[in-house]
C-alpha cells in the first residue's frame, strides 16, 4: 500500500503536504462560513464558489501547452507561495472585521488564478516524482488517501477553532501550513522526464492536446464524466451552510463533522485503491459509483435527520473518490508522456472547470425552488450520466488493452 513512499521525491511531497492540506481543509471550512455569516445569502455562495472556480474553466486547459515544457518544481513552489499569501490576508480581513462581499470575490478570483496553475501543475509532478512507473498507480491513491485523511481531520479542527477564536484562525493556520510543502519542494531533486520538446506555437501544441483527447475515447468520455458529476456533485457542498444551519438547525461543528463524514468515506476509497496491484478493472468502477452519489444525493436532499446525513456523506464521499481516483488512474496509465500536461489540464478543467457553473446554478435554483429540490435534480442527472457511460464500457476496453499491454501492465484485460 506504501510502495510509492520509496521514491525520496515522492516520499517529500507526501509529508509536505500532509501538513499543507491539513491547513488547506481547515480554509474551505471557515470560507464558507464566513461567506454565509458575512452576506447571509445562498445566492452569495454559489457567487463566491463560482468568483473562485472560473479562472480554471478559461485559463487551465491552455496551460498545459507550457506545463509539457516548464520547470514543475518551480511552478508549484510558486503558486505554493502565493496561497500562503492569500490565506494571510484573507486571515487579516477576518480579524478586523474587514471583511465583505467584494472582498470575498476578489479574494476567490485571485485564489481561482493561482489554483489553474497549481493543479494541472500537481496532476503532472506526480510522474516526475514516482520513478518506478510501476508505483504510479500506487501514488495516486496515496495522494487521494493524503487529501481526504486531510479533509476528514482539517474541518474537524476548524470547527471547534471556529467556535473558541472565530474563522481568522483557520486562514492564520493554512498560511503557516504551506511552509511545509514549500520546505520539502525545496529538498528535492527531481529531473523533468518525456517532456514536449518540439518548437511548435503555443496554438498548435494546444490543438495537438484536443486533438489526441477527441480521438482517444477513452479519455474523452472520462473527461465528459467527470464534468457532469463536478457540475452536479458540487451542489451538495456548495449548499452545505444552508442544510446545516436551516434544516438540520446546527453549527461550524455540525459542518465540520459532515465534511469529516465525506472524508471517511474517502479514505475507505482510497485505502482500498491503494492496495490493489494494477489498474485492471478499474472502469467498472465508475458506473458503480456514479449510481451511488446520485442515490446519495437523493438521500442527503430530504434528510433531517442528522444521522442519516453523517451516512449519506461517508457513502457519497466513498463513492467520489472511487470515482476520482479511478478516472485519474485509468487516464495517467494510458496518456502519452509528450501529452501529459495537457490531458491533466483538461482533466483539471473537466474537474474544476464545470464546478463554477455548476455552483452559479445551484445558488440560484436553491434561491427558486428550495435547497432540497435543487440537489435532488442533480442527483437525478448524474444517474442518467452514469447508464451513458455503461453501455460504453466494452469499447473503452478494447482501446485500453494493447496500451497496458504494450507497458507492460497487464498481460491481460479483465
Amino acid at each position: 500500500m506504501l510502495k510509492a513512499l520509496r521514491n525520496r521525491n515522492y516520499r517529500l511531497y507526501f509529508f509536505g503536504q500532509l501538513i499543507s492540506l491539513i491547513g488547506s481543509w481547515m480554509q474551505v471550512l471557515a470560507i464558507s462560513l464566513l461567506v454565509y455569516q458575512v452576506t447571509k445569502s445562498p445566492i452569495m455562495l454559489g457567487y463566491v464558489a463560482f468568483s473562485s472556480q472560473i479562472s480554471v474553466l478559461i485559463i487551465t486547459p491552455f496551460i498545459g501547452v507550457y506545463i509539457d515544457k516548464w520547470d514543475l518544481r518551480k511552478l508549484i513552489l510558486t503558486t505554493q507561495f502565493l496561497f500562503m499569501i492569500l490565506a494571510f490576508i484573507i486571515s487579516y480581513l477576518a480579524y478586523n472585521n474587514l471583511m465583505t462581499g467584494f472582498y470575498l470575490i476578489i479574494l476567490s478570483l485571485l485564489t481561482g488564478l493561482i489554483t489553474s496553475f497549481d493543479m494541472p501543475a500537481r496532476q503532472s509532478f506526480v510522474v516526475h516524482m514516482v520513478e518506478n512507473k510501476e508505483d504510479l498507480a500506487n501514488a495516486i491513491a496515496l495522494n487521494s488517501t493524503l487529501f481526504n485523511s486531510a479533509r476528514f481531520v482539517g474541518p474537524a479542527i476548524a470547527g471547534i477553532l471556529i467556535a473558541a477564536v472565530g474563522e481568522w484562525g483557520c486562514f492564520l493556520i493554512n498560511g503557516i501550513s504551506y511552509i511545509a510543502v514549500i520546505i520539502a519542494l525545496l529538498l528535492m531533486n527531481v529531473k523533468m522526464k518525456n517532456q514536449n520538446t518540439k518548437k511548435n506555437s503555443p496554438f498548435l501544441d494546444f490543438r495537438e492536446g484536443i486533438d489526441y483527447v477527441i480521438h482517444m475515447q477513452t479519455i474523452k468520455y472520462i473527461l465528459l464524466l467527470i464534468s457532469l458529476v463536478s457540475f452536479t456533485g458540487v451542489s451538495a457542498s456548495v449548499l452545505m451552510p444552508v442544510f446545516v444551519k436551516d434544516i438540520l438547525k446546527g453549527n461550524a461543528a455540525t459542518q465540520g463533522f459532515l465534511t469529516s463524514c465525506v472524508a471517511v468515506g474517502a479514505i475507505i476509497a482510497s485505502v482500498y485503491l491503494a492496495s490493489r496491484q494494477s489498474p485492471l478493472g478499474l472502469l467498472k468502477y465508475l458506473p458503480i459509483s456514479i449510481t451511488i452519489i446520485s442515490f446519495g444525493l437523493a438521500f442527503f436532499s430530504y434528510s433531517s435527520n442528522i444521522y442519516i446525513s453523517y451516512a449519506t456523506m461517508i457513502l457519497l464521499g466513498f463513492a467520489m473518490t472511487m470515482m476520482m481516483i479511478s478516472c485519474n488512474t485509468i487516464i495517467q496509465t494510458i496518456v502519452d508522456d509528450d501529452k501529459r500536461g495537457r490531458v491533466m489540464s483538461l482533466y483539471t478543467t473537466s474537474f474544476f472547470g464545470t464546478t463554477p457553473f455548476g455552483s452559479l446554478v445551484t445558488g440560484i435554483l436553491a434561491g427558486l425552488m428550495g435547497a432540497k429540490n435543487t440537489i435532488l435534480i442533480f442527483g437525478l442527472l448524474c444517474l442518467a450520466g452514469g447508464f451513458i457511460f455503461a453501455g460504453k464500457i466494452p469499447v473503452f476496453k478494447k482501446i485500453i488493452k494493447p496500451i497496458y499491454e504494450k507497458n507492460a501492465i497487464i498481460n491481460k484485460i479483465n
